[in-house]
């Protein structure tokens, strides 16, 4: 008799249905592993079947607190009518709805891919007055839920050693690239003067430092990827330095490594807030896959990355000034920024890829389903 493969559920009512560490990275890993493989989205664009993966919508939510209270309940409500092994769900909001399915003996994993608490710390449009109040009380609330999960997952060890402290199942699972589609070897066909960004265009990214050091280093910028609202997009828009930028809106993953082949190198300006500090981008590991030497943020644990592997340089987020002095130190020995790419996507390949992470998962669920 055939034993019937076991049925895991993700489950977000935030993310995109393609995301890339939810979908691409982590239910394909299972479904190659053989597992039945669901994922539970709310993006009102219906049911489908993608890469052999089943996708089922509970509709879009009408605003925050409506997604944070409805749309949750009819995601889970829709996880357990799957009659799943295991719940893994992606989002804190979903943590309350989650530990009414762990009481009734379901499996449930919280994937946390961020330090929430500290995240909400540098969330703007949160009132400076309460945002410390939401934050702590974020933290008390996920971390008697989590507590009550089967296991927890960080994408950090910082985030894992954290939760470690509430539940002693947690492994961490870190979102470096995925590189079974990378171009091997890497396409390199920069054109003159080119530097690129791809991610979320926000303040504390450094949007408006990376234009400011574009125009005084006399470069170009192409950047990909949504602004984190469309006050900011006008604004950024409307500066002087916006004749240096290539803007292509929000790309398909795969179109990433071609925007990468026509740089220089690749910009991560990330500002000194909690969240960022102690994260591990997955751009800077995705710029290393492409060969791209890099210029990053020089704080807490990137320069022991991009230093000690000599790959790239490392400067002040917040001085546009130094960030030009980088590019133009890039710009000024091509076969020096070419052996920094090249190291770079050696130690990639070995050391941070997501192969070997996708294995730290699996053994989870291995250890949770005997």
């Amino acid at each position: 008799m055939v034993q019937e493969a076991p049925r895991i559920v993700h489950v977000s009512s935030v993310h995109r249905r393609d995301d890339i560490r939810i979908f691409l990275k982590e239910c394909v890993a299972f479904r190659d592993a053989g597992y039945d493989v669901h994922l539970v989205v709310a993006d009102g664009k219906g049911d489908e079947t993608v890469l052999g993966i089943s996708v089922h919508d509970v509709g879009r939510s009408r605003g925050r607190m409506d997604r944070m209270v409805s749309t949750g309940r009819r995601a889970v409500a829709k996880a357990r009518e799957l009659r799943p092994a295991v719940v893994h769900f992606h989002d804190p909001e979903l943590l309350p709805h989650c530990v009414t399915l762990r009481a009734r003996g379901i499996r449930t994993i919280y994937d946390a891919h961020e330090d929430l608490p500290r995240s909400i710390m540098s969330k703007q449009w949160i009132h400076a007055t309460i945002r410390r109040l939401i934050s702590r009380g974020s933290e008390l609330v996920e971390n008697f839920c989590a507590g009550r999960m089967s296991a927890v997952v960080g994408a950090t060890p910082t985030i894992t050693a954290r939760f470690a402290r509430v539940n002693p199942v947690t492994e961490t699972v870190c979102n470096y690239p995925a590189l079974a589609n990378a171009p091997s070897p890497p396409i390199r066909k920069p054109e003159p003067r080119t530097f690129c960004y791809v991610g979320a265009l926000t303040l504390h990214r450094g949007i408006m430092e990376m234009l400011r050091a574009a125009e005084a280093a006399d470069a170009r910028l192409i950047l990909a990827g949504p602004f984190e609202s469309e006050a900011l997009k006008a604004e950024v828009s409307a500066m002087p330095e916006w004749r240096r930028v290539e803007y292509l809106g929000v790309v398909p993953h795969a179109q990433v490594w071609e925007i990468m082949s026509r740089s220089v190198a690749g910009l991560l300006m990330l500002h000194p807030v909690r969240n960022y500090i102690e994260s591990l981008p997955i751009k800077m590991y995705e710029y290393m896959a492409a060969g791209l030497p890099i210029v990053a943020s020089d704080y807490v644990g990137w320069p022991d990355v991009v230093r000690s592997e000599k790959i790239g340089l490392n400067v002040d987020p917040l001085d546009a000034a130094a960030i030009a002095g980088a590019m133009q130190t890039i710009m000024s020995d091509p076969a020096a920024a070419e052996e920094m790419g090249s190291r770079g996507r050696d130690v990639v390949m070995v050391r941070y890829r997501w192969e070997n992470e996708a294995g730290k998962l699996l053994g989870l669920y291995e250890r949770l389903l005997r």
